[in-house]
């Protein structure tokens, strides 16, 4: 018999003797309600995972003597429909009954539209059936967007906003169109879908008005308890911002670790984030404890736990260049990959990748790290590397593997060969952890004039999307496809319009190890012109995906990672 234990807090849980757990009929879910806080509680089994509490309130209030007391709703059974649609929820004090249907949520953690900045997203529906979306736009402090009862004339916001989307359809918008929002109105917060479909996918880009700086980053589905933001910078005129939403209806508390290049904590903070609500700071004001500007502060990571479970975002940024990250989920680092994929780097002329590494596993382990060619030869000699827990590494592509070593051997030789007749080096890297715990990021620059961020691929996939498209206005969209395995994978990849009409596809072929990067006009040179849509893949192998926005002109990258689409709703309401 095996068994794993999960720690939940006191104020998560709140059961009472009486309160019983249920069981999806696969035996992948757990639910459980709790009668004081008016919740239920949905856990992954296969990944332990805490899914966002459903509330299940309200409570009551009792007058006795002229005096108003609360009481809770107190859920205590729970029980599920025989084809999973329906969850049934009886709350003892209220003496009621509660239906609630199969739904998936997903959450964007950052929205923000202002003179200097604007929020675009993508909603799409890969189901087989009509999909309806309500998506809420949430305030920083807490509540929805509202309309002001001071302007009977004016709109301000229309929230929230029921969207309809046919199989295969796509939404692209900015935040103010979809909220309804007239000029001039700021939207500072984040925004939860909630789709009775579960195929549906989700990302979003923030720049500037300039459309000078932009990234961005794919929606969440599962809140965590250990959270790492793996990169800050703070020098030569950058600052970093970072962005914790409490997804709870109750306040929950939350310790914001700041850790330097060396694994060694710089300070910590202790806050209590509202209901609902949105924790944003800038790294060089929350943290004023730390000298910044001191030569012994180069670079390093955040650490934010939570008992009740967080999403985070973040991003960094100065004056001509922006990049952004969404938080990776490390509350169980026994479950972390031990094969991890940076599917594109890049250096030599105008391009530095610098990829990070952060071992959070308990004892010291080795890490082997291969930089590949697109063919999968090695540009160099693989290197192994002793990192003790909580270490954190940051080199560049060029330093880490020694690429200015002219003492090389043939294999150097070879690999600037290649470097002369691309113009620079292009490739992969593949790490492989003794002990599972490692997380890793590579960072890509060029010209020092635009920037982006990717987070190592963990787990390849047969089939996934890419949630927008963008080949109009001088913006083109590029795609790398990495076959990690060894058996040839036959891939299939299509691009949809925003109404899911296949405007073109290609059938392509990746040898084991083989990585194709081209530029969407190259792989189907006669797409349309398209500021919407989106790009799924299917292959036969596992493989992985990664697709990079830019300006022609290069002064903005924006990477996005492929999404797996879920095939099973993944909560209720």
């Amino acid at each position: 018999v095996s068994y794993t234990v999960k720690n939940l807090s006191s104020a998560v849980t709140e059961f009472t003797t009486s309160t019983r757990p249920f069981f999806s009929q696969d035996g992948s879910r757990m639910f459980i309600n709790s009668p004081i806080e008016d919740t239920l509680l949905e856990l992954d089994l296969e990944t332990m995972g805490l899914k966002r509490p459903k509330d299940v309130g309200p409570g009551m209030i009792l007058v006795v003597d002229g005096t108003e007391y609360p009481v809770p709703a107190a859920p205590l059974d729970v029980v599920i429909s025989p084809d999973e649609e329906v969850l049934v929820v009886l709350k003892f004090n209220a003496n009621t009954i509660e239906l609630m249907r199969s739904t998936q949520k997903l959450f964007i953690p950052r929205l923000q539209s202002t003179s200097t900045w604007f929020t675009g997203l993508a909603l799409t529906n890969n189901s087989g059936k009509k999909a309806e979306v309500i998506a809420t736009g949430i305030h920083r402090t807490g509540g929805p967007f509202v309309d002001s009862i001071d302007t009977e004339d004016v709109v301000e916001f229309v929230n929230p906003k029921v969207i309809t989307l046919e199989n295969g359809e796509q939404l692209a918008i900015t935040i103010e169109s979809l909220l309804e929002a007239p000029p001039g109105i700021e939207v500072d917060g984040w925004l939860n879908f909630d789709s009775d479909q579960p195929e549906i996918s989700s990302f979003f880009l923030i720049g500037d008005r300039e459309v000078k700086r932009m990234d961005g980053g794919v929606s969440e589905n599962l809140v965590s308890q250990r959270l790492i933001l793996p990169q800050v910078r703070v020098k030569d005129g950058f600052d970093t911002e970072i962005f914790v939403v409490n997804l709870r209806n109750n306040t929950t508390n939350a310790k914001i670790k700041l850790f330097d290049k060396d694994g060694n904590l710089s300070e910590e903070l202790d806050r209590d984030i509202a209901p609902l609500s949105q924790y944003i700071g800038s790294v060089k004001g929350i943290f004023s404890n730390v000298d910044f500007d001191s030569n012994n502060w180069d670079t390093g990571y955040i650490e934010v736990t939570s008992s009740l479970g967080t999403i985070a975002f973040e991003s960094y940024f100065d004056e001509k260049r922006m990049a952004s990250l969404n938080a990776i989920d490390v509350a169980n680092v026994g479950n972390l990959s031990t094969s991890l994929y940076l599917p594109q780097v890049v250096a030599f002329r105008d391009y530095t990748t610098v990829i990070s590494l952060l071992y959070l596993g308990e004892s010291t382990s080795t890490v082997a790290l291969s930089l590949k060619g697109d063919d999968g030869e090695d540009l160099a000699f693989p290197i192994s590397l002793e990192m003790d827990p909580g270490q954190f590494i940051q080199r560049t592509v060029i330093d880490l593997f020694n690429l200015n070593d002219n003492e090389q051997s043939e294999v150097y030789n070879w690999a600037q060969k290649s470097i002369n007749q691309t113009n620079g080096l292009i490739g992969w890297v593949h790490i492989e952890s003794e002990s599972p715990g490692v997380v890793s990021t590579a960072e890509l620059t060029f010209s020092e004039q635009a920037m982006t961020t990717i987070s190592a691929h963990q787990t390849p996939a047969k089939n996934f999307t890419f949630s927008h498209v963008a080949e109009a206005l001088e913006i083109s969209t590029g795609i790398a496809l990495l076959n990690p395995g060894n058996e040839q994978a036959i891939v299939e990849l299509n691009v949809h319009d925003k109404e899911g009409t296949s405007v073109g596809s290609v059938s392509l072929s990746l040898m084991p190890k083989e990585k194709l990067v081209k530029m969407l006009k190259e792989l189907l040179p006669n797409l349309p012109t398209l500021l919407a849509g989106y790009i799924t893949v299917n292959s036969d192998q596992d493989v992985l995906g990664l697709e990079i926005f830019f300006a022609d002109n290069l002064d903005f990258l924006a990477a996005v990672p492929a999404q797996k689409i879920d095939q099973e709703c993944c909560s209720f309401r």
